[in-house]
């Protein structure tokens, strides 16, 4: 039985046929497969515009200069990026004192007294501390992996450890009617 004979323009022109025309090569950045390389920096342009917005954009951390012997001052601070998309506000009661963000701090001016702070997001967490007049306290906020959010840490920290996170932070706006010192 005769072999059929094979038409004269195998391989078919869609098989060795450019995926685009020849005008196009150089003409955009692709990748190495000859896709556009435009979402690629969408991406990053993206990812650079949440990271910034994230983050505290307040003066360096100065201690306080002056401080009433009848008050107290407690430093709430934020010194990691973990997390740096949730923003969380630190409450004292009902009333809010600061949000919360990347890399920024507060200093919380008080009575003495028993004073509790707490910080929620999809769970809860808080500290209490016995605050006497004329002290300085120190309380570190940080995240940590949650099922849909992540979740709000807050931790009373020594002075030593204070100090070398606070170099890394900016002030924050204070929220509500608190009496700010800025």
């Amino acid at each position: 039985m005769p072999t059929p004979a094979c038409p004269s323009s195998w391989p078919p022109t869609w098989v060795t046929a450019p995926a685009r025309p020849s005008s196009w090569r150089g003409a955009r950045p692709t990748h190495a497969d000859g896709r556009p390389a435009v979402i690629r920096h969408l991406t990053l342009v993206a990812a650079v515009a949440l990271v910034l917005a994230g983050c505290a954009k307040g003066a360096p951390f100065q201690p306080l200069e002056t401080l009433s012997q009848d008050k107290a001052v407690i430093y709430i601070y934020r010194p990691s990026a973990f997390g740096f998309a949730v923003d969380y506000d630190v409450k004292r009661g009902d009333a809010v004192i600061v949000t919360m963000k990347s890399h920024g701090y507060y200093p919380y001016v008080t009575d003495p007294g028993v004073v509790e702070l707490s910080a929620t997001t999809e769970t809860t967490d808080s500290v209490t501390l016995d605050v006497k007049p004329a002290q300085v306290y120190y309380v570190k906020a940080g995240m940590a992996v949650g099922f849909w959010v992540d979740r709000p840490r807050l931790t009373v920290v020594s002075r030593e450890e204070a100090e070398k996170d606070l170099a890394k932070c900016k002030l924050l706006a204070a929220k509500g009617s608190d009496p700010a010192i800025r």
